[in-house]
């Protein structure tokens, strides 16, 4: 709806996964992009009902899974992948799907320098539906970090971005302007350095029965903030100030201690206790995770130490909520309880390499994946509480009617040599050709991220596509009901009892 009939002058990559194709993705037959879900209709264009747009999207899940190969392991089923023009030469940064309509899958865009500002970014909105270009596209002046949809009113996206700005845009509007940001804020009201994270929240007002929605955000600057979106703009309050304590040499005086220097940590990540959303905990550049409150900015609540390495992010879970996971550039993945200091359990990839992200399937209780170098992995603490149950690798498709392609030759060299000149200029020449016929390596998965209702899993890579791809195979106890939401609680924390 958004979209005219014909695409743009600039035309999409499309490059689909092995078993479904761009055009069987689309359940439109007219040529142009398929309509956005509900959530992101402008207000008076037509629309289809949400319940035929599930349908179709069901539909389409479906044709790509019987076109795939199936076996008995848990595995990864590879449908689709996101990418086009806007895309490429930028890695995928952070994703988040809609939270009323499940079907749209926010993506961010910027570059892995993280300690350069330089260079655009770009928030893409994919749908289910069409897999070929975007339904809504924002280009923004610096690389996106962090992204975040609204519950309270689904069309809203927060953005964070590396030169510290915050934006939020209307996805219900065509226009390509936020509708607020952070940009001309006083600078003691605003983020420093990267956002890394931006989180709607609703909070229960302190002393009263009723409830409000806010953006909170986490900053390279060490500082934690609190947004509130108003017809003046954007309006934020400090939360907390994290300060690093580190120790320097030892001096004896007459109190014998020792002295420190006071600096402030880096916050790398965020994310909210889910049944009590005063509580929050940051993971931080030192390795440190703190917990915090909303209502208390002059210390942490408790300190988690265990990562020796920058913590890239921190997931608590969604049915167990005291309960949460982080992983670290230490090569580690941690699973923690908020009452312990300790982490419960230390997990590792099979690559010697940073983890980049994880993220906590919503449905399966048990059940969390992690990217790393180029790799994903799943992990199932109720079948395997140390090793992954699936290790994904990139996999490109191969025709299997084309002959696979022999190893590119340089071209010889047919003329005399007469000179050490040209004999240079011949073997430049040979260098040349072998670099450009070389095969790229895979591409490094960035972010990962479950969808909200299906068994559906999405990761990025540093090449700028998002690949979609269906849990096959995994190990479900009938704890995944919607309904019964204790029951998943207690299937995550039976899977973390030491004698499990």
């Amino acid at each position: 709806a958004s979209q005219p009939a014909s695409q743009p002058a600039s035309q999409p990559v499309s490059r689909p996964a092995t078993g479904v194709t761009a055009s069987s993705s689309s359940t439109h037959s007219s040529g142009g992009p398929a309509h956005p879900p509900d959530a992101t209709i402008p207000d008076g264009v037509e629309n289809d009902p949400v319940a035929a747009d599930r349908e179709d999207v069901g539909e389409a899940l479906e044709a790509a899974i019987s076109e795939g190969t199936t076996t008995a392991a848990p595995h990864i089923q590879p449908l689709w992948t996101h990418a086009c023009d806007l895309t490429l030469d930028k890695a995928v940064t952070c994703m988040a799907w809609n939270k009323t309509n499940v079907d749209i899958l926010a993506a961010g865009y910027g570059h892995l320098d993280h300690r350069s500002i330089g260079g655009s970014g770009v928030v893409c909105c994919w749908s289910f539906k069409n897999t070929v270009y975007p339904e809504r596209h924002y280009t923004l002046d610096s690389g996106v970090c962090s992204v975040d949809f609204s519950q309270k009113f689904p069309g809203l996206l927060a953005v964070g971005c590396y030169d510290g700005t915050v934006a939020v845009f209307d996805v219900k509007s065509t226009t390509k302007d936020p509708i607020v940001t952070s940009r001309d804020l006083e600078p003691s009201m605003k983020h420093s350095d990267a956002v890394w994270q931006v989180k709607f929240v609703t909070q229960a007002d302190v002393g009263a029965s009723t409830s409000d929605e806010i953006l909170a955000s986490a900053g390279m600057d060490g500082v934690v903030r609190k947004w509130a979106l108003s017809h003046k703009g954007l309006q934020s309050s400090q939360l907390i100030r994290l300060k690093q304590t580190t120790p320097t040499r030892t001096a004896v005086s007459k109190e014998n201690h020792t002295p420190f220097i006071t600096a402030y940590d880096a916050c790398m990540a965020l994310d909210f206790h889910g049944s009590d959303t005063q509580l929050y905990v940051v993971g931080t550049e030192s390795g440190a995770v703190h917990q915090c409150s909303c209502t208390y900015n002059e210390q942490t609540l408790r300190d988690y130490t265990g990562h020796t390495g920058a913590v890239n992010a921190v997931r608590c879970s969604p049915n167990a909520h005291e309960v949460f996971l982080t992983c670290s550039a230490d090569w580690t993945l941690q699973v923690w309880t908020t009452e312990t200091e300790e982490a419960v359990k230390t997990l590792q990839c099979g690559t010697h390499a940073a983890v980049v992200d994880c993220a906590w399937s919503p449905n399966i209780p048990t059940v969390f994946g992690a990217v790393s170098d180029s790799h994903v992995y799943l992990w199932d603490l109720a079948t395997d509480a140390l090793d992954p149950i699936v290790t994904h690798q990139h996999a490109p498709p191969v025709d299997e009617e084309e002959e696979p392609a022999r190893e590119p030759t340089p071209p010889p060299i047919t003329k005399p040599i007469t000179s050490i000149r040209e004999l240079r200029l011949a073997q430049q020449r040979q260098q040349e050709a072998a670099e450009v016929n070389k095969e790229k390596p895979p591409p490094n998965y960035t972010c990962i991220t479950f969808a909200p209702t299906d068994a559906v899993v999405a990761w990025g890579d540093d090449c700028g596509s998002v690949h979609v791809g269906m849990l096959m195979d995994v190990h479900v106890d009938g704890t995944e009901a919607a309904s019964d939401t204790d029951a998943r609680a207690e299937a995550l924390r039976a899977a973390l009892r030491p004698d499990s």
